[in-house]
């Protein structure tokens, strides 16, 4: 089997000329620097999405322990700290903030009251509205909440 390639000018040597190794290096590193910036878009988007859908979540459960105990369970937000507080079981609560999903991660608005009560019939004490979540890339997710208590998410990805 003989070997096919390129024989270098004045030498009995196979292989590529430097300008050769630098013009794939070059073009190596623009698809990297290409694909650097779109992963990071994407793990950035990817950071909202799992906020705004943990809390969506952090809604339903509430909803159903409410529900199942037969109490009244709240959810409070503060927007000044981009966080807020779940009940936990047996009486306590936990403090979740944004900033643990990634940073840039902000509360932009609240339609509704910060205290979101979820009743034994699984209903809301608040009137229906949203909370919207921003990222560092002005992408939004809206968390919509009904009177029945039910939280769907929307998303707009920039």
């Amino acid at each position: 089997m003989e070997m096919e390639g390129k024989k270098n000018r004045g030498s009995n040597q196979w292989g590529f000329t430097l300008i050769e190794i630098i013009i794939v290096v070059v073009l190596l590193l623009i698809v990297l620097g290409i694909a650097f910036q779109s992963f990071n878009r994407m793990s950035i988007n990817s950071s909202l999405r799992t906020a705004a859908r943990d809390i969506a979540s952090d809604f339903q459960l509430a909803r159903q322990r409410a529900m199942a105990e037969s109490t009244t369970l709240t959810i409070t937000f503060d927007p000044g700290t981009h966080s807020y507080t779940v009940p936990t079981p047996g009486g306590g609560s936990l403090t979740k903030t944004l900033a643990s999903y990634g940073s840039g991660i902000t509360i932009n608005s609240i339609t509704t009251n910060t205290s979101i009560g979820f009743q034994p019939r699984g209903t809301t004490t608040s009137p229906p509205g949203a909370i919207v979540l921003t990222n560092s890339r002005t992408s939004t997710a809206t968390i919509n909440i009904n009177a029945t208590g039910r939280a769907n998410v929307t998303f707009e990805m920039h």
